[in-house]
């Protein structure tokens, strides 16, 4: 007959000390490269994003509902050869 008994050798204990800092850090950016791919949707919505920032901070929009506008900026999309 065998038999197995587990007992406890030794004791292990794990803790963690946290230290934060602040720190601010002045420098001057000496170079910043933009790497920016266009998809297929991005290609097929550019034209309605160009249009809608183009129109975004005109003051004669700006304290109209777009229920208002809609219809007038959707003419002048069509007008553009751009469709529905």
């Amino acid at each position: 007959m065998v038999r197995k008994e587990a007992r406890v050798v030794e004791e292990v204990v794990v803790g963690k000390d946290v230290h934060m800092r602040k720190e601010t850090v002045r420098d001057t950016e000496r170079r910043t490269d933009v790497r920016v791919e266009e998809t297929g949707s991005d290609r097929d919505y550019a034209p309605g994003y160009s249009f809608g920032s183009q129109y975004a901070n005109e003051s004669r929009y700006l304290d109209r509902d777009w229920s208002t506008v809609e219809p007038e900026l959707r003419r002048d999309w069509e007008s553009r050869g751009h469709g529905a």
